[in-house]
C-alpha cells in the first residue's frame, strides 16, 4: 500500500518550487575552456601491413571479425515495368477531339458563374415532432407573404432569421459558386432568373429558408486558344489513366495465366524484360528499395515456387511484376576478397588507438603544465591546436555535438585548477579543458511553463523508482521463470 502510493505521489506534477528552479539553472548553465580533436586520419599511413607481421595481422583481424564480412542472402529478379509516363507517349489527340472536350468542359477553364443571394432561415430541429415542424412551416409562410406584400426583406431577415451568421446582415451571404451549399439551397439559388427575384420555401436539413436572389456574375470563360494546352493536358492524362488501369488488369491476368515467364506479360503492356541488380530482404536500390517489392521478391511462392508476383504499385502510376532469376544464400567473403578494406579498418582501429593514447597524456600532462606546454608531448604530424570556447550552453548548435556533451559531463574545476576529460570519437580522440562553470540565471516562467518542468521532474523520478523496485525484486523476491515452451495450468 505505501509503495503504491509512494508511485501516484511521484507520477503527480508534484515538486518543490526549489527544485523546480534548480533544474532550470542546471538547463541553463553556461560553460567556457578549451578543446582540441587529435585526428586519427593524420597517423593512418605511418601503419604499413606489408611484413609477415602485417600480414599475419591481417588475417587475425579478419578472423576476429568475420562476420562484418557477411554478405546477407540475395536475388536478382526479372521484371516488367508499367509507367504512365511511358503510356503517355502512345496517346494521340486530334483538334477536333481537344475542341469537343473543351465545349464539354467549358465552364472548367475560366471563373464559373457566381451568384449572391440572401435568406430568412426558420430552424427545424431534424428530430422535431411532426405538429413542431408544420407550425415552423407557418411561420416561414407567413412571413413569405408580407415579402411578396412588399416587405423589406433584409428587415425581417434581421427580425426573424435564425442564421446567426447572416441576420444581423439582413440575410446576406454573399457571392458563392455552384455546389457551395446544400443541395436543395444551392438548387434553389441557381434556378430564380432574376436579381430581385423571390423563392418559394426551401426546405433543407437546417430548416425552412424564404431566399431572394440579389445579385448574378456571370461565367468568364476563357477561348479555347487560351487554354488549349490545357485542354490538352487534361485530356492526355485522363486517357492515360485508362490506359493505365487497363494495361495493369491485363499484365495481373497474364502473370496469373503464365505463371512461370514474363515474356508475354511485356508484350501485353509494350515494355521489355529487365533484369535488377542484387539486393536483400532488408536493401535494395531504386524500386527494389520498396519494402513492397523486397517482400514480393522473398515471398515462397517467387523464391521456393518459382511463380511470377502479383502485380504491385510501386508508386503513383507505377507497378511491375517480377520472379525470381538468380538466388544466393547468405555467405562470409574471402579473405582474399575483402583484404583492402580489412587494411582500411585496420589502419583506422591502430591509429584511432594511437590518438587515444596521445590523448589521455596530454591529460596528464596538463596537471603539470599550461595549455600550450603540454602540447609539446604530441607529435608535430597532429598539427594540434586548441580551440576555445564560453557561454556554451547544453542546446547550443554551433559547437559540435560530440565537443558539448563532453563540456558537460566533464567535472567542474577545482579552485580555479582546469578540468580535463577526454573521449574517443569516430574521427579521433577528443580532449576538452574546462575552466569556468556559471549558473544559469533563472528566468521568468509562467505556470504552464512551470508545470512542463515539474511533469519532467515527476517523470524522471518515476524511472528512477521503478528501476530501483526492479532492483529490489531481483535481490529480494522469490520469482520463478518459465519459458514460452512450458504449459503453465
Amino acid at each position: 500500500m505505501a509503495l503504491q502510493q509512494l508511485q501516484q505521489l511521484l507520477s503527480s506534477e508534484f515538486s518543490l518550487q526549489a527544485e523546480i528552479e534548480q533544474f532550470i539553472a542546471l538547463d541553463k548553465q553556461k560553460r567556457a575552456g578549451h578543446w582540441l580533436v587529435l585526428e586519427s586520419a593524420l597517423l593512418e599511413p605511418k601503419y604499413d601491413f606489408s611484413s609477415d607481421a602485417g600480414k599475419k595481422a591481417l588475417k587475425e583481424y579478419y578472423e576476429a571479425h568475420k562476420e562484418s564480412f557477411r554478405v546477407p542472402e540475395q536475388v536478382q529478379v526479372q521484371y516488367v515495368e508499367l509507367t504512365a509516363d511511358r503510356l503517355a507517349n502512345s496517346i494521340q489527340v486530334t483538334e477536333d477531339e481537344l475542341k469537343s472536350y473543351y465545349e464539354q468542359h467549358k465552364e472548367e477553364f475560366g471563373t464559373p458563374e457566381q451568384r449572391r443571394a440572401s435568406h430568412i432561415l426558420i430552424a427545424v430541429d431534424q428530430n422535431a415532432a411532426k405538429e413542431d415542424k408544420e407550425r415552423k412551416r407557418k411561420k416561414a409562410e407567413d412571413i413569405l407573404k408580407q415579402l411578396k406584400e412588399g416587405a423589406d426583406f433584409a428587415e425581417l431577415a434581421k427580425k426573424f432569421s435564425e442564421d446567426p451568421g447572416s441576420a444581423e446582415k439582413g440575410g446576406d451571404l454573399g457571392y458563392f459558386g455552384r455546389g457551395m451549399m446544400v443541395p436543395e439551397f444551392d438548387k434553389a439559388v441557381f434556378s430564380l432568373k432574376e436579381v430581385g427575384e423571390l423563392s418559394n420555401l426551401v426546405e433543407t436539413p437546417f430548416g425552412f429558408h424564404i431566399i431572394k436572389l440579389t445579385g448574378i456574375k456571370p461565367a468568364d470563360v476563357k477561348p479555347f486558344n487560351e487554354v488549349r494546352d490545357d485542354v490538352l493536358a487534361r485530356v492526355r492524362k485522363e486517357r492515360v489513366d485508362l490506359l493505365y488501369a487497363e494495361k495493369k488488369n491485363e499484365m495481373a491476368e497474364k502473370a496469373f495465366e503464365i505463371v512461370d515467364a514474363l515474356d508475354e506479360v511485356a508484350q501485353v503492356v509494350g515494355a521489355e524484360v529487365k533484369t535488377s541488380p542484387w539486393f536483400s530482404r532488408d536493401k535494395g536500390e531504386g524500386i527494389f528499395a520498396n519494402p513492397k517489392v523486397r517482400e514480393a521478391a522473398f515471398s515462397d511462392a517467387v523464391l521456393v515456387d518459382g511463380y511470377n508476383s502479383d502485380v504491385i504499385e510501386v508508386g503513383p502510376n507505377h507497378a511491375i511484376v517480377l520472379r525470381l532469376a538468380k538466388h544466393q544464400d547468405a555467405y562470409v567473403k574471402a579473405f582474399d576478397d575483402v583484404k583492402e578494406e580489412v587494411e582500411k579498418r585496420l589502419r583506422r582501429e591502430k591509429a584511432l588507438d594511437e590518438v587515444e593514447s596521445l590523448g589521455r597524456k596530454l591529460m596528464a600532462e596538463l596537471q603539470k603544465q599550461d595549455l600550450n606546454s603540454a602540447l609539446k608531448v604530441l607529435p608535430e604530424i597532429l598539427k594540434a591546436k586548441w580551440n576555445d570556447f564560453s557561454g556554451l550552453t547544453r542546446h547550443d548548435g554551433e559547437v559540435r555535438p560530440e565537443i558539448r556533451d563532453l563540456a558537460f559531463e566533464t567535472p567542474r574545476p577545482k579552485k580555479e585548477v582546469p578540468s580535463a576529460n577526454g573521449r574517443r570519437l569516430t574521427d579521433g580522440y577528443a580532449v576538452l579543458v574546462l575552466t569556468k562553470v556559471e549558473p544559469g540565471a533563472l528566468p521568468a516562467i509562467n505556470d504552464n511553463e512551470r508545470k512542463q518542468v515539474a511533469a519532467r521532474l515527476s517523470q524522471e523520478r518515476m524511472m528512477q523508482l521503478d528501476s530501483a523496485i526492479q532492483g529490489w525484486l531481483k535481490h529480494h523476491a522469490d520469482i520463478e521463470r518459465y519459458s514460452l515452451d512450458d504449459e503453465v495450468n
